[in-house]
């Protein structure tokens, strides 16, 4: 998998894997490549929409803190 996305161009990029793979040991390799969240395939359309939520909101809180003069 594309490791690269998940550190290079977009930094701040909240990566949301979405795969076939039912493994515990494969959503823990993609968080620990830093994929901000782990679905898997055949993954609901409330649950895409969920995930892309919560990355929404961590952005929003990201970006509060960074104008607080906080760093995450």
């Amino acid at each position: 998998w594309s490791s690269d996305v998940c550190s290079s161009d977009l930094p701040d990029a909240k990566v949301i894997v979405l795969t076939g793979q039912d493994e515990h040991a494969a959503a823990l390799e993609a968080v620990r490549r830093g994929a901000f969240d782990f679905l898997v395939k055949p993954a609901s359309l409330p649950g895409i929409l969920s995930a892309l939520r919560r990355a929404a909101l961590f952005v929003q809180q990201e970006d509060r803190l960074a104008q607080a003069g906080e760093a995450r």
